[in-house]
């Protein structure tokens, strides 16, 4: 079915009404008895959402649709096709050069859709990277945690734009600076420390959690991530409860087995609740330790509750 609609819509792409057919639709929004008939507009801004949706088929479209990009009058449309080329991915590389210039469009919704596209695109980096990173600067929010998004998808090839992210740190609002954890976390995580320092001390406890729920799923770099999470935790004032952390630790099993000194001495201070979810995750990363302070798999067991019991029984 894909193939057979493509031609249509290429069509829709390229429609100019004629003078007879503006005036017929002029008559038939005015005359609601004649059928009524779409404008090139309407079809063409239908054509390029359906382009969006068929992702990799819309390979067909690429040209037009980066003109479309660059040339079309409505911001919209311009918007539509970057979020279409999006959707292409990698084989839109031909794109590329039109989206780079779309960087500069006097829309911030173009200009967001189109540092997407180039992070997912991830081709022409030596021309993307550093126009990306330029991006960063830009005075619209949502377009800077855009790109500090765009540059997290490349992964490590985004390293040189790290500077320019730290740089802009205390700039950045909620959204990006929760951009900003992740994208760095995939760039380079050992480069990026003291970003995450920053996030642990931050006021707002969307981005304090945002750092400990960054550092918890690095679980393919524990030798980065572990020490990480034990230098906030020695921090005088510790931003986290102990029981936060600890959790966060109890993702890396035995590979963190540098922080049991630290969980026991959690043990000593916490109690309740916050104390068995300390002992659950020493349990996961040194069993032998857990047993040793007292500790057995009963204890961090939930018991169950049949229907109609009380869990604290008078």
């Amino acid at each position: 079915m894909v193939p057979q609609v493509i031609p249509c819509l290429l069509r829709d792409l390229r429609a100019k009404d004629s003078r007879a057919r503006t005036t017929y639709i002029k008559l038939a929004s005015k005359f609601r008895w004649l059928p009524s008939a779409e404008s090139s507009e309407v079809r063409r801004r239908n054509a390029v959402w359906a382009f969006g949706v068929l992702s990799s088929n819309a390979f067909p479209a690429l040209i037009p649709l980066s003109d479309l990009l660059v040339k079309h009058q409505d911001s919209g449309i311009r918007a539509a096709a970057a979020e279409a080329l999006y959707a292409v991915g990698p084989s839109a590389r031909s794109a590329v050069p039109s989206l780079l210039l779309s960087l500069k469009d006097p829309d911030p919704s173009v200009r967001r859709c189109s540092v997407l596209s180039l992070g997912h695109i991830g081709s022409d980096l030596n021309l993307v990277i550093p126009a990306l990173e330029a991006c960063i600067a830009d005075t619209n929010s949502s377009v800077v945690a855009a790109t500090i998004g765009a540059l997290g998808e490349l992964g490590d090839q985004a390293q040189p734009a790290l500077p320019a992210i730290e740089k802009v740190w205390s700039r950045l609002d909620r959204q990006g600076r929760m951009a900003a954890l992740w994208a760095v976390k995939r760039i380079n995580l050992e480069q990026s420390q003291q970003i995450f320092m920053e996030a642990s001390r931050a006021s707002d406890p969307w981005i304090r959690n945002a750092c400990l729920r960054a550092l918890s799923r690095s679980t393919n770099e524990p030798q980065i991530a572990v020490p990480i999470l034990m230098k906030i935790a020695g921090q005088t004032n510790m931003p986290f409860a102990p029981s936060q952390l600890a959790l966060a630790l109890g993702q890396f099993g035995t590979n963190a087995q540098s922080s049991v000194p630290m969980l026991l001495d959690f043990l000593e201070t916490t109690d309740g609740t916050a104390q068995i979810e300390v002992a659950k995750a020493l349990h996961k990363i040194d069993p032998a330790a857990f047993s040793r302070a007292g500790w057995t798999e009963q204890a961090i067991t939930p018991v169950p509750v049949g229907r109609g019991e009380r869990r604290n029984p008078r």
